[in-house]
């Protein structure tokens, strides 16, 4: 039986209503499962009057407590990524990965970086200026640690481990790969291989790629550039820009035209099979 509506209350309420209330609004409000219209605002609105006696405050009401009281927010603002960029830079700073989480769900970093690029805050960013406190909803954390090579293993993409010719290799280096390595004795593991001019042809190659469908992938080059290319472990980047990749017109060709090419210029040290 639906539970007895209030009276239509002055003013806003009280804010400790909503935060008594938090969790019930918040299951309705990001609920996946349900369908997109049964979780907007007046749907949700309607549901908390009529099954849990919630007073009845108008829309707008509603659209400031849920932002400013209980930071429940579905999109990210332009206004709110300088905020975030800063923190992401300051992390950086401090040797951390960051992934960016609204209301515990992970924004893809493909996306939050076109947000931050778009907003201005790449190009205008200061770390001089005092750290602002992170939007309502928002979190950057450090990625789990097992995300490193075991992410490059998932999806739809081929299995990361290039097969090495161990005869080229130096005693010590085949020592060391099979000490080290989870997989049969006929592997190394990926980032073990890596320098930094492997690195160099992976965002030299993107870069250079002619035809327009594949243009997503030169920002990932130019963020390759700034953040991996100093990194001894280049092959792992070659094999994460490779699934990053989203799947389009353009995707297939992407990847005969990187394999073609990166399997000639390394075909010495090992073969990538794709």
């Amino acid at each position: 039986m639906p539970a007895t509506q209030r009276n239509p209350p002055q003013g806003d309420g009280n804010d400790a209503i909503w935060h008594e209330h938090a969790a019930r609004i918040r299951e309705l409000y990001f609920d996946r499962k349900r369908p997109r219209k049964d979780c907007s605002l007046l749907a949700v609105k309607a549901t908390m009057e009529s099954e849990h006696g919630f007073p009845v405050f108008p829309k707008h009401i509603w659209e400031v407590k849920l932002k400013n009281t209980l930071g429940f927010r579905k999109k990210v603002q332009k206004n709110d990524w300088p905020r975030i960029h800063q923190h992401y830079e300051q992390r950086k700073i401090q040797g951390k990965e960051s992934k960016i989480l609204l209301n515990n769900e992970l924004i893809e970093w493909r996306r939050a970086w076109k947000e931050m690029r778009r907003s201005g805050a790449v190009r205008h960013s200061s770390l001089k200026e005092p750290l602002s406190p992170l939007p309502p909803g928002i979190e950057l954390r450090t990625p789990s640690p097992d995300l490193g090579v075991a992410s490059l293993n998932t999806g739809t993409g081929p299995r990361v481990v290039p097969e090495v010719n161990w005869a080229i290799l130096t005693q010590a280096d085949q020592v060391r790969g099979k000490s080290i390595n989870p997989f049969d004795s006929t592997h190394i593991k990926v980032h073990e291989l890596g320098s930094p001019m492997m690195a160099a042809d992976v965002i030299g190659t993107l870069r250079n790629i002619p035809d327009p469908k594949v243009r997503p992938c030169k920002y990932l080059a130019d963020r390759a550039l700034r953040e991996t290319l100093w990194h001894p472990h280049g092959i792992i980047y070659y094999r994460a820009l490779l699934i990053a990749i989203p799947k389009s017109k353009g995707h297939d060709h992407l990847l005969s035209y990187i394999s073609v090419d990166l399997h000639r210029k390394w075909s010495k040290s090992f073969t990538v099979n794709l």
